[in-house]
């Protein structure tokens, strides 16, 4: 509501400081003004442009911001030879993704071994990130979307490429430009260890990040 007040009274100001700009403009090229108030004139009208030009630079340069993050393709995100992949869906397969997870040892330690460790009071994951070879499936056959593609661990399917970036990736498959695949699991059960001894357990969903070796 503020926000389109605000926006109500800008359209005011700037409609106001554009009949302005008209009276200065016709003054500065009227008849039988001197110099002086021409360039005066002149001056102002610049003046009542401002809050008419200056939102609109504003305007311009978030909406250009907006656009280089939202059409961004993965190839900007990378490093040469190496791409970071979207991958979403991953909370559809969150028992698939737990049977590759590796254990945190820390998470089986007492509270005295935390604290001499000095993790007490620490989050502790239930698994460490984890590191594993990925495999990248188109599925044209996909009643959502033709171009999708499956990431699958093993014989486990742990998600889909962002369909945004589906396109690049399948180029990049059929020109067979990808060396390898490895994806990245991280998140879940986690823990804090209190002084008294007591544990506040968090139950959150497993992620996974897919990254690309190119050729």
């Amino acid at each position: 509501m503020k926000n389109k007040k605000a926006k109500r009274l800008l359209l005011i100001v700037q409609v106001f400081c554009a009949l302005l700009c008209v009276a200065f403009i016709s003054l500065a090229f009227g008849k039988g003004e001197s110099v002086g108030g021409r360039l005066l004139a002149i001056l102002l009208a610049l003046v009542c442009l401002l809050p008419i030009v200056i939102p609109f630079l504003l305007r311009k340069k978030d909406n250009a911001q907006t656009s280089s993050v939202e059409n961004k393709t993965v190839g900007e995100n990378s490093t040469k030879g190496f791409e970071s992949i979207q991958v979403r869906g991953a909370s559809y397969y969150q028992d698939a993704i737990e049977k590759h997870m590796e254990d945190n040892p820390d998470w089986f330690k007492s509270y005295e071994e935390l604290k001499v460790e000095k993790k007490n009071w620490k989050i502790i994951y239930r698994y460490q990130l984890t590191q594993v070879p990925a495999q990248l499936i188109p599925e044209p056959a996909n009643p959502h979307d033709k171009n999708a593609i499956m990431v699958c661990i093993g014989n486990d399917k742990v998600g889909y490429v962002a369909a945004e970036e589906c396109t690049h990736v399948l180029s990049l498959i059929r020109s067979k430009k990808i060396d390898h695949a490895t994806a990245t699991l991280k998140g879940g059960p986690a823990k804090r260890v209190f002084d008294d001894g007591k544990e506040a357990i968090d139950a959150s969903d497993f992620g996974v990040y897919l990254d690309l070796r190119l050729k």
